[in-house]
């Protein structure tokens, strides 16, 4: 990116805030996605076996609860704002460009840049590379599920990975969290903590870089555009990449 053109983004950061989003309707939006998907987490883990006995073995009915998971955050969120217009208003769901859907991807490739060559840093003090490699490989194949996925738990899982996880966590982090925190913090404060917390709550510590640099890159989209819809959109790539890498080099086969 030319200079000047850095220096123009910087500006737009300082001066363009995303709207806010009240502690009460954050806590609301929060709270609702955790009672939705423990209901419906263990109303589908009972009543799926019994309906359709053959979705009943673990893989299958795991790939079940985690989608219903993340739709109970979507719907969650959707509730506590009362319907879906106000939710996608202040979440900053809305119309985008070219030119947004271009520069979240241009960012989200750098952030993968940044996180190899932080990985070959890792590497020189003792990390393992293979294991970073098979971390995002056995996430790739939805934690080992699509290695012997027939089309059904094929069409939950990516369903799960193209459409829910982008549109759930982008809601959760770049919307209800960092609406939230950028009515106290500063933008770069709000991009540094809602980046920390989706690094977190990843369990896998070997992609913590990669997760944190995406972070950082989508809260200073989110800043810039005031809108999270092209991040659900490079959100989505980012699982399709992921699953193709995964499968073209190593057939799902991705264990820990």
């Amino acid at each position: 990116m030319p200079l000047e053109g850095l220096l123009w983004g910087m500006h737009a950061i300082e001066k363009q805030a995303p709207s806010r989003v009240t502690f009460g309707r954050f806590a609301a939006g929060l709270g609702l996605s955790i009672g939705l998907a423990l209901v419906g987490g263990f109303a589908a883990w009972f009543f799926v076996p019994l309906v359709a006995p053959s979705w009943g073995e673990a893989s299958k009915l795991g790939a079940i609860v985690a989608a219903v998971v993340y739709a109970s955050i979507v719907v969650g969120h959707v509730l506590a704002f009362g319907d879906p217009r106000r939710a996608f208003d202040r979440l900053g769901m809305r119309g985008t460009s070219a030119g947004e859907v271009g520069l979240a991807l241009a960012l989200w490739v750098g952030a993968w840049a940044l996180a190899g060559g932080a990985y070959v840093l890792l590497g020189l003090v003792g990390v393992s590379l293979a294991s970073v490699g098979g971390a995002f490989a056995w996430v790739g194949a939805d934690g080992g599920r699509l290695a012997s996925a027939g089309v059904g738990l094929l069409a939950v899982s990516l369903g799960r990975i193209v459409v829910l996880v982008p549109l759930a966590e982008e809601m959760l982090f770049r919307g209800s969290l960092f609406g939230w925190l950028r009515g106290h913090l500063g933008a770069w404060g709000t991009i540094g903590a809602t980046a920390l917390v989706f690094t977190v709550v990843h369990p896998l510590v070997y992609v913590w870089p990669a997760v944190f640099l995406i972070g950082v890159a989508f809260g200073w989209v989110r800043e810039r555009t005031g809108s999270i819809t092209p991040l659900v959109i490079v959100h989505a790539v980012n699982g399709v990449a992921l699953v193709v890498a995964s499968y073209v080099l190593t057939g799902w086969q991705a264990t820990l």
